[in-house]
């Protein structure tokens, strides 16, 4: 899924990056929270619950995982730009 953020950070932007991510991830998880309630009687939530920490790692990449290191880059000034992303990256 990286690769999907690294195309499309410069079409969509980075904040609509992190939105999407976060709002993905917050539905995942209260979809998982949901569906783990049911896990002892129903053998459909079990799957489910497995397919939604799949999907909340789809999300985590999307907004989160790459987009972080570049925002960085967008806050820091230009004479401090490298450093702060090095410290970003390590």
């Amino acid at each position: 899924m990286n690769g999907v953020a690294f195309f499309t950070v410069d079409r969509l932007g980075r904040h609509k990056l992190f939105m999407f991510g976060g709002v993905g991830m917050a539905a995942c998880t209260l979809a998982l929270t949901l569906a783990s309630s049911f896990l002892k009687r129903n053998r459909l939530a079990q799957i489910a619950s497995a397919f939604f920490v799949f999907l909340f790692n789809f999300f985590i990449t999307i907004g989160f995982l790459d987009v972080n290191f570049l925002y960085c880059e967008d806050v820091a000034p230009t004479r401090l730009r490298v450093p702060m992303v090095g410290i970003s990256t390590r």
